[in-house]
């Protein structure tokens, strides 16, 4: 264990749902036990709380009752501090959170050690965007591909997808493979994740 997790921080966790809280809560106690925690569920709140204090680490939720997390970045005094959460991802969220200098980003299907690990990594000062691609518009794909793509984004699976197109299945799952290649997709849930930055 780190030096930075061995000492005492200030938490401050903003989310609208107390079961989340509490969850997230337990989690955070556990690494760090002699932390000075914080919660709050309102975006009003939140943003006073922002800029009142110089929170060592903050966990943001996107989806806030009356207001989106993003919007309350502009108001913390250590925006760099601040790891924002959100059930549902996309390349252009994670890039504006990174642009308005959020510490970094995570999904709340993530597992209790990856997040953690997001927790660290901001806590420590250090940026947190694994799923961020840099260039999007750089991953060039033919139109066959886009038609794949488009087709695993909607959830279709590959015989499905070779049937309306009228190729074989495993022409679905060689263009399959080539764009897994392009985004540098080390699974279906990464490529589903990069594919959508892309559409």
């Amino acid at each position: 264990m780190s030096s930075v997790t061995k000492s005492a921080i200030q938490v401050l966790i903003i989310d609208d749902h107390a079961l989340v809280r509490q969850g997230i809560l337990r989690l955070l106690t556990e690494e760090w036990p002699r932390c000075v925690f914080l919660e709050c569920g309102d975006a009003q709140e939140a943003r006073r709380l922002l800029e009142q204090r110089d929170w060592d680490f903050v966990l943001l939720d996107q989806r806030l009752k009356g207001a989106e997390g993003l919007s309350l970045v502009p108001h913390a005094r250590k925006p760099a501090r601040i790891l924002l959460v959100t059930a549902h991802s996309s390349q252009e969220m994670m890039r504006r959170a990174k642009e308005l200098g959020c510490g970094g980003f995570v999904t709340k299907d993530e597992s209790p050690s990856e997040f953690l690990d997001a927790v660290r990594a901001v806590v420590a000062g250090r940026s947190h965007f694994p799923h961020l691609l840099e260039d999007v518009a750089s991953v060039v794909i033919s139109s066959r591909e886009i038609e794949i793509r488009d087709a695993l984004l909607e959830g279709k699976a590959p015989y499905q997808i070779a049937q309306e197109l009228g190729i074989s299945y495993g022409s679905v799952q060689t263009y399959k493979k080539r764009l897994f290649k392009k985004l540098g997709a080390t699974s279906m849930l990464d490529f589903l994740r990069k594919a959508v930055g892309t559409a």
